[in-house]
């Protein structure tokens, strides 16, 4: 394989890229950012492809993943607190993914021209983030769109488009703002036609951006709530996830949570929410209204009849008929019968027997064993230092 060579200037470009992205991503960026971030990582490639060197596909692949490694290291390495090792598996192999897109850009654009070239970037870089929404390896936390989360007067068109017209709308603009820089940059204004594209070009920026900007203010300050008022309340106690979370004392985490609730809740309250896995200890669904923590919730309710609490759980579903089992399914110690693990949310109301909902979106490796037809033999394997390299690399192998 080809070594991977930098030169300062592209080097520098492709880690501004990455660090203007983290700055622009919630809670703290400065959220405009998003839509310059990506102009130093185009102007690379610009300069790349006129160079009349010899075009090195290794070195500019070795400049998107850098800007990539840059974005994803700084705004996800908390995850190095669940698994060290998974932590830089996951974020080594997302920041992969999301250079091939512009690699696979940068091919297009040098065999086919710049408007299919830039045409593809969008639409392969929206795709992979549907795919990557969508397989069961999902990573949603470096969406494009998902930047404007402490923004939602900016983005409620995302009723018609979802999270994904954010990302659109965010490429969209950093190509325009790229050429308008290039335009300015690298040819001679004193030209008038020059002069006239840099214009019309501007005008085009400012439309698509205060267009979607001056709708979702519409929409927002035009919205009008229906149906009658409720009070809801949150509680969220102060227990580490790591350390205190599943040692073994989960009634007390609940008496803890109760407490709590007592002194904000009153015969107003219709729904009080506890977090996922607020009963950290497990509950077998078939003997559910028998259980400790359910029988304390519905002693709690007796005083607030018309209250419903609901609230996260770790449940377990036997199966009596092995012919009928899931593929997630796993046997019991003794092998004679088989049962699934769900994070659960389950709803306690007075005069209701409990619901439960099994959630949909599992974290991989930790939650879930992704493609269990595949990968169901790594089960026995406890250690996520273990689990989560292997399933990230043969995962990549099966969707190749």
């Amino acid at each position: 394989m080809p070594k991977l060579k930098f030169s300062f200037p592209t080097l520098g470009a492709s880690i501004l890229t990455g660090l203007l992205l983290w700055l622009a991503w919630p809670d703290h960026g400065f959220t405009p950012l998003i839509f310059v971030a990506f102009v130093p990582l185009l102007f690379t490639e610009h300069a790349q492809a006129i160079s009349k060197k010899k075009k090195n596909a290794w070195r500019m692949f070795g400049n998107f993943y850098i800007a990539m490694l840059t974005w994803n290291i700084l705004t996800t390495w908390w995850v190095y607190y669940a698994s060290d090792v998974g932590s830089y598996v996951a974020i080594g192999l997302n920041s992969f993914f999301m250079a091939i897109i512009w690699q696979l850009f940068f091919v297009v654009k040098r065999n086919n021209g710049h408007a299919i070239g830039y045409t593809v970037l969008v639409l392969f870089w929206v795709a992979f983030e549907h795919l990557h929404l969508n397989w069961e390896i999902s990573w949603p936390w470096l969406t494009l769109g998902n930047v404007f989360a402490t923004h939602p007067s900016w983005v409620q068109w995302y009723e018609f488009t979802g999270a994904l017209g954010g990302s659109l709308w965010v490429l969209v603009i950093n190509l325009l703002m790229f050429q308008l820089l290039k335009n300015s940059w690298y040819c001679d204004l004193l030209l008038k036609l020059r002069k006239i594209n840099v214009f019309i070009l501007s005008i085009f920026v400012f439309i698509l951006l205060a267009g979607p900007l001056i709708l979702s203010l519409y929409l927002y300050y035009n919205h009008t709530d229906k149906g009658s008022p409720i009070e809801v309340v949150v509680v969220q106690p102060n227990i580490d996830p790591y350390n205190e979370k599943f040692n073994g004392n989960g009634p007390d985490q609940l008496a803890k949570i109760l407490r709590i609730s007592a002194t904000v809740i009153d015969s107003n309250t219709k729904f009080l929410f506890a977090p996922e896995t607020a009963l950290p200890d497990g509950i077998w669904e078939d003997r559910i209204e028998t259980d400790g923590s359910v029988r304390t919730i519905r002693k709690f309710l007796d005083g607030f009849p018309h209250m419903n609490f609901i609230t996260g759980l770790t449940s377990f579903q036997e199966y009596d008929d092995s012919t009928k089992i899931s593929l997630t399914a796993r046997k019991f110690d003794n092998g004679s019968n088989y049962f699934d693990v769900y994070n659960s949310a389950m709803i306690i109301g007075n005069a209701e027997p409990v619901q439960i909902y099994h959630k949909s979106r599992l974290v991989p490796g930790v939650e879930k064993m992704p493609y269990p037809q595949f990968f169901k033999f790594l089960e026995n394997m406890r250690s996520t230092k273990v689990v989560l390299p292997v399933l990230w690399v043969l995962s990549l192998i099966v969707r190749i």
